[in-house]
C-alpha cells in the first residue's frame, strides 16, 4: 500500500480515516497487527467475493505485503519518521 502525502502533514488524517473505516485500524496497519488480530476479515463483507477470503491471507502472502509513505516535505514529520525507515531522493528534472 503506498500514500502520498505529498508536501502536507496529513498524519491526524490518516489514523482518522483509517480509525473511520475500521477501529483502530491505522495502529494496526503501522504495528503489522491486521491480520494478528484479524481485522481483515471483521471488514470483510459478502460483495468482496472469495478473492478476499481468509485463505488469501496466507503467510507468503502476507510477507510481500509493504506499506509506504511518500512525502515532498524536506524530511517526515516526527510520527512518520517513529514509524518507518526514510529515505532521501532526489529527483531531478
Amino acid at each position: 500500500m503506498v500514500i502520498d502525502l505529498m508536501n502536507v502533514d496529513l498524519w491526524d488524517s490518516l489514523s482518522t480515516t483509517f480509525d473511520a473505516v475500521h477501529s483502530a485500524l491505522w495502529h494496526a496497519l503501522l504495528a503489522g497487527r491486521v491480520v494478528a488480530d484479524e481485522l481483515h476479515l471483521a471488514m470483510r463483507c459478502a460483495a468482496d467475493g472469495d478473492e478476499f477470503g481468509a485463505y488469501s491471507f496466507t503467510a507468503d502472502n502476507l510477507a510481500q505485503f509493504q506499506l509506504v509513505c511518500l512525502t515532498a516535505g524536506a524530511g517526515p514529520p516526527t510520527e512518520l519518521a517513529e514509524h518507518f525507515h526514510a529515505y532521501s531522493i532526489r529527483v531531478d528534472k
